[in-house]
């Protein structure tokens, strides 16, 4: 039995309510009113949250006065946060293919995410848009020479990236990704949902990766068969934690056995059409879960 910790700590991704920032996917209803940057931040405070994921396309603009206007108000709620980086092109512009200045993009960016006391920059960036736009092993070289220079930048800031699997490559595949790196400031974002529609059991991912671990997604998933075909990436629909195909205690157990210290954040994308139009109500079950998962854990 491990002994008792309190390292790891419990959040929420803004994109859990994407809808009201003004993505909403084919089939979604459009809220009445969108939500702020500071609505959502309210709305994570009230719900316990410990610590945020912001995506870069959430924020206003990308300037300094405004990003530090947001730091102060990050630091008013007392959150950690994780920036989410979203580039060009997804992994086909790391890689090296039409947008090939992403990277220099993410470098650029890494400097703006510490202005908002971001410890984390997560990397968002293999969409399913373009999945396998090339065979994997194609890929890993550029992006692998790409990590490194951007991981020299993290460095000089006290930052370190978490690139997100998003089914473009094995767990082993990252784990070799990560050794090739070889940088103390690149590590992984671990998406419990994203393995499984890779039909990737998440606690093997976790077992295998938790020691590269920067950031953990709890997104459970479930069969969304009665709206998705099995082509469809939402054939995987969003869930409260708890209820997904995978054991969500199980991967608080491994994270906190691997000696993990960073966030993990419930997410949510696309709800199983049961749950559509009730991203708060999910939410607030959903932080309740993990709050208690992580005392269980720790103990």
């Amino acid at each position: 039995m491990s002994t008792p910790s309190s390292m790891i700590k419990t959040g929420i991704d803004s994109y859990c309510y994407h809808r009201f920032f003004g993505v909403v996917y084919p089939g979604q209803e459009k809220p009445a009113q969108r939500m702020s940057l500071n609505d959502f931040m309210q709305e994570a405070a009230r719900l316990g949250a410990k610590g945020i994921s912001l995506h870069a396309s959430f924020l206003e603009r990308l300037e300094e006065p405004y990003m530090r206007e947001v730091a102060g108000e990050i630091e008013g709620f007392g959150f950690d946060a994780v920036y989410a980086w979203t580039g060009p092109g997804d992994l086909e512009g790391l890689a090296g293919g039409p947008h090939a200045d992403a990277f220099a993009q993410l470098m650029r960016d890494i400097p703006l995410a510490h202005l908002l006391g971001a410890k984390v920059v997560r990397v968002t960036s293999a969409g399913y848009a373009s999945r396998q736009p090339r065979e994997a092993g194609e890929m890993m070289a550029p992006l692998v020479e790409g990590f490194k220079a951007a991981a020299a930048v993290a460095k000089d800031y006290g930052m370190q990236l978490a690139f997100e699997n998003q089914a473009a490559f094995t767990p082993q595949q990252l784990l070799q990704m990560t050794e090739q790196v070889d940088s103390e400031h690149f590590g992984l974002c671990l998406d419990t949902g994203n393995f499984v529609r890779q039909l990737v059991d998440p606690l093997d991912a976790i077992d295998l990766l938790g020691l590269h671990a920067r950031v953990v997604l709890l997104k459970p998933v479930a069969l969304n068969s009665g709206e998705a075909g099995i082509s469809d990436w939402y054939f995987f629909g969003g869930v409260p934690a708890g209820q997904g195909l995978s054991d969500d205690q199980a991967a608080f157990d491994l994270l906190e056995r691997a000696g993990y210290q960073g966030l993990v954040l419930y997410s949510l994308d696309h709800p199983q059409s049961g749950w559509y139009g009730r991203e708060k109500e999910v939410c607030m079950m959903s932080m309740h879960q993990i709050e208690k998962m992580a005392r269980i854990a720790s103990r």
